[in-house]
């Protein structure tokens, strides 16, 4: 965190010297600075983007499909499913 008060062009993430140095220098110096599509920091970026999305759907995917598991259950039996109690207000067009 605090590589980052030297804003977006400078810090720790930005040239990612530490990088350089775990692989050898082997990329281009375009894939090590800054954050252009090829970069490490945008390729990150986008893998940690995804893993955040992956994680969001792993938690909500199991609870909506209990929640129309339930309303499918009901409107078998006959169960009468609450209205919404919001009222659509419609525009001086429509009656």
């Amino acid at each position: 965190m605090v590589s980052d008060w030297g804003g977006l062009i400078q810090g720790f993430r930005y040239g990612n010297d530490w990088l350089v140095g775990l692989t050898g220098n082997v990329f281009s110096e375009g894939f090590y600075m800054g954050n252009a599509v090829g970069s490490f920091n945008s390729m990150m970026w986008l893998l940690t983007g995804l893993l955040g999305w992956l994680g969001i759907a792993w938690t909500l995917y199991p609870l909506l499909g209990d929640a129309f598991r339930d309303l499918a259950e009901r409107s078998v039996r006959g169960v009468s499913v609450p209205k919404p109690s919001v009222t659509v207000q419609h525009g001086p067009h429509h009656r």
